[in-house]
């Protein structure tokens, strides 16, 4: 009975640790995909882990309090794990709406019912398109691979470096968020230097009006230089995540 109690124990933490990092990696915690099927797939890739870290038996502890920690302490650690992959796709949405504020795109913002907050068209469309790049590098695979290997590293039941696993996801966010400037910067200075621009024809030639062509402007200089560097930005931003598990 103490061995069967003990083998469904360590599943059971194993089950906790996938969980964390299925609500917390893009692709599979996402508000679109049904809870029942969420917890299918939670189900499923619990067991094929376990059974690849070779079915480990832990004892089950006798109080309480020490089965609540640790059910806690698994489900932390499989979220910082998927934090630095959720963290580097929002790096997209932050430079879109960073974008959308510059150009006066933002106007249009509304409450986005995938992740519960505002957002732009402009922001969607570079995490979606980031989500794909990182979808085409591996980040399923990745976030499958640092699972299995931080069960060898970290076997449930015993001791956890919950201390480097946090430091690690604090690191991710702070990186992210001067990625979603750099992403952001080149569009925000030309639209700044078109506004510049505008400003010194319209000194010089009063007459022309050219304050009323300020918005018009912006749009299209903003429009320009999405179109060239969307493209290498989500690519580059959707590698990052698929990156971001560190496991090579």
């Amino acid at each position: 009975m103490s061995i069967a109690l003990g083998t469904l124990y360590a599943f059971f933490l194993v089950a906790l640790r996938t969980a964390g990092l299925a609500i917390a990696v893009p692709t599979w915690g996402s508000r679109q995909v049904p809870v029942r099927v969420r917890l299918g797939l939670v189900l499923v890739l619990a067991f094929a882990v376990y059974q690849g870290a070779g079915a480990p038996q832990v004892e089950v502890p006798v109080s309480l309090p020490t089965l609540i920690g640790a059910s806690l302490t698994e489900t932390l650690v499989g979220l910082f794990g998927g934090f630095a992959a959720r963290f580097t796709l929002e790096a997209a949405a932050a430079a879109g709406s960073m974008i959308s504020i510059a150009t006066g795109l933002s106007y249009g913002s509304l409450i986005d019912p995938l992740n519960g907050a505002e957002s732009n068209a402009l922001g969607q469309i570079l995490r979606f398109a980031a989500l794909a790049f990182a979808v085409e590098a591996g980040l399923h695979r990745e976030a499958l691979l640092w699972l299995l290997e931080s069960l060898r590293h970290n076997p449930v039941g015993g001791p956890l470096a919950v201390d480097d696993t946090l430091r690690t996801a604090l690191t991710q966010s702070a990186y992210c968020a001067a990625l979603a400037v750099r992403v952001a910067f080149p569009v925000l200075a030309l639209v700044g230097a078109s506004y510049v621009a505008l400003g010194a024809i319209g000194r010089v030639v009063p007459q022309l009006g050219l304050q009323n062509l300020g918005f018009s402007i912006a749009v299209l200089v903003g429009g320009a230089a999405v179109y060239a560097l969307a493209p290498e930005a989500a690519h580059r931003i959707g590698t990052l995540a698929a990156q971001g598990f560190g496991v090579r």
